[in-house]
């Protein structure tokens, strides 16, 4: 398994309460499979994002990455090199292209401008993108279309883990569903392990396996869904 929670937990204190924001939660994630989170707002979806994403550590339990626990990992090395989020409102450079939105973190690694941008077309080319749309700014681009620039930057990294936070959010249904479906599909071309978390259930129902997140317990496979 790419990605194992073993009885991870996350408690924080205010002033008055100790809050147990995650509870136990258990689960195992493989290479080229799509996972679905769902849950309401507050429920804890949050937590386990950022747990999983290396932005903190547990308090209880493990979150291991190839066998290897996040605690013992040079954090900023996992964040850069194995992990990417996808964010519901894309979070493009305005200033830069398609292109060089997705040619950016390539250039950061050492690559130069011509070979950072050949492979980024490359990227482009894998999400549906048509050629023509590569030199648009965002602002120039659909929701959709967008979001695929987005998902193209992710595959740009190398990340074998890409963490979706609520990508359909700002797009009607039938494109998200189609994102959605492009996110399954690259999960099983690259073999890359894609977590989606989200609060809509026909866009969960996509996935290959569904949790659902309840007052900070994990359930799988929930019935309810």
């Amino acid at each position: 398994m790419l990605l194992e929670l073993d009885h991870v937990a996350y408690t924080y204190t205010t002033r008055s309460q100790s809050v147990a924001a995650l509870k136990d939660a258990t689960a195992s994630f493989a290479a080229g499979g799509l996972y679905a989170i769902i849950g309401k707002s507050g429920s804890g979806k949050s937590t386990l994002l950022s747990l999983i994403a290396g932005l903190m550590l547990p308090t209880g339990g493990e979150v291991r990455y190839d066998n290897v626990a996040t605690r013992a990992m040079d954090l900023n090395r996992y964040r850069r090199d194995m992990v990417t989020v996808i964010y519901q409102s894309f979070n493009l450079f305005p200033l830069l292209t398609a292109l060089e939105n997705v040619a950016y973190p390539l250039e950061l690694t050492g690559l130069k401008a011509a070979p950072a941008r050949a492979e980024a077309a490359r990227h482009i080319a894998s999400v549906g993108l048509a050629e023509d749309l590569h030199r648009r700014f965002p602002d120039q681009l659909s929701g959709g279309e967008r979001q695929r620039v987005a998902i193209a930057r992710a595959l740009a990294t190398g990340s074998r883990l890409i963490l979706a936070d609520e990508p359909t959010g700002n797009l009607d249904e039938a494109t998200g569903a189609v994102v959605v479906d492009l996110l399954a599909d690259l999960a099983r071309r690259q073999q890359v392990t894609v977590i989606l978390v989200t609060h809509d259930r026909d866009i969960a129902r996509q996935a290959d396996e569904i949790y659902r997140m309840r007052d900070g317990v994990l359930l799988r496979n929930d019935p309810a869904v």
